[in-house]
């Protein structure tokens, strides 16, 4: 199943694969909720994500459903100011695996021919030819399909142009025993399956995203 939870306003959303259902919330979640939610991962797998919570929280992803390619850990924070934008960057700026300006179509994007309403990977019909060319991204990491699968129908919620993208960590393989999943068909050899984890920043937006995808 997967969870989304969106926090802008009131208002949390729990997004399944056959269904959206909505419930009102009175308050922000607290400290205590998103940690739980974070530690259901493994700690190697968010330790780049905040220990702190700090308002207001754009979204929160947690979803653990390894079936269809997807087990993913995304926060995106707004409103952040200059400041802790100064310290993230100082934080992981020298500390990454891949740094670039973020761009959809010259990304290496895990799922790029996939939205949200698939519901079974097995049932994508796609020809050989809009597979992309490997070796177009032999020098470049995964990152999300942020545009397509995550927050597609919220254009707030897309990463864009504007943002830096810093891969801090990247591998193929099943890596994970908890989240094994099948060979994903739209990945190319050697990444059907692999992990990506790293952090999304736009000074201009003032948001910050901080990702933990396998697949």
């Amino acid at each position: 199943m997967n969870r989304l939870q969106v926090f802008s306003l009131p208002l949390l959303i729990l997004a399944c694969s056959c269904s959206i259902s909505q419930e009102k919330l009175g308050k922000l979640p607290d400290q205590k909720y998103y940690n739980e939610l974070r530690d259901e991962f493994p700690k190697d797998f968010t330790t780049h994500f905040p220990d702190t919570v700090y308002n207001p929280i754009f979204a929160l992803i947690n979803n653990k459903d390894s079936s269809l390619n997807n087990v993913g850990f995304v926060l995106i924070e707004s409103d952040v100011d200059s400041e802790r934008i100064k310290k993230i960057e100082k934080t992981f700026g020298n500390n990454f695996q891949y740094h670039v300006k973020y761009s959809f179509d010259n990304s290496f994007v895990v799922n790029r021919f996939k939205n949200i309403s698939a519901t079974n990977i097995d049932s994508l019909k796609l020809a050989a030819p809009v597979f992309f060319d490997v070796s177009k991204y032999s020098k470049s990491y995964p990152i999300p399909n942020f545009r397509d699968y995550f927050f597609s129908d919220n254009p707030q919620l897309q990463i864009d142009e504007t943002f830096e993208i810093y891969v801090l960590d990247s591998k193929n393989g099943n890596l994970y025993p908890k989240f094994v999943s099948k060979k994903d068909i739209q990945m190319p050899e050697p990444w059907e399956n692999g992990y990506s984890k790293g952090i999304a920043i736009s000074k201009k937006k003032k948001i910050v995203a901080y990702w933990g995808i396998m697949w």
